[in-house]
């Protein structure tokens, strides 16, 4: 059971030998040259290229490191393997960026914390204005009553007049306007 070939084996397989044709053809080297240039067999080589089987680990090692030797333009690993590559260069991306992250989180939780604290100095900048808004609604109310009142003073009698002006204080009068 442990020694069965799977689906998954099969397909990956076969890319390895269709990656190791490419990487042949590119540089024009036979199987039977390749073979010999990495200590394999012709037979053995023709069943990678065919997908039939792949080579051991430390054969793997071996294949890399003659491409990459003897023709270090080819890129072995990515050719060969471009899921592992892609896998890494995946892993590396989200390294970044929660480094990224990390270098900047204290920047902007600080930055949120400015934020909310210009907030809170707003919302007590409004409850003041409006504070002050109620007063002067009252005082310009009282104001009204005033002139009202100094409206109602004008129609009095003169005799009356004299009257109030004898017991009140003249500044008072001088305030609303009635001297």
């Amino acid at each position: 059971m442990a020694n069965e070939i799977t689906d998954k084996d099969k397909v990956i397989m076969e890319n390895f030998g269709k990656r190791l044709n490419i990487l042949l053809k590119k540089v024009n080297l036979k199987k039977k040259d390749f073979a010999e240039r990495i200590g394999a067999t012709d037979g053995i080589v023709s069943k990678w290229t065919k997908g039939k089987v792949n080579p051991t680990m430390t054969t793997l090692f071996e294949i890399v490191d003659f491409f990459n030797t003897n023709f270090p333009y080819t890129n072995p690993i990515q050719t060969l393997f471009p899921e592992l590559v892609e896998n890494e260069i995946k892993k590396v991306k989200a390294e970044r960026n929660y480094s990224i992250y990390k270098n900047y989180k204290n920047e902007i939780d600080t930055t949120i914390k400015d934020y909310e604290t210009k907030i809170a100095q707003m919302k007590e900048e409004r409850k003041k204005d409006e504070t002050l808004i109620k007063s002067a609604q009252r005082a310009l109310h009282t104001y009204n009553k005033v002139l009202v009142l100094r409206d109602a003073i004008c129609k009095v009698p003169i005799s009356l007049k004299k009257q109030v002006y004898e017991y009140c204080p003249q500044e008072y009068f001088n305030d609303v306007g009635l001297y």
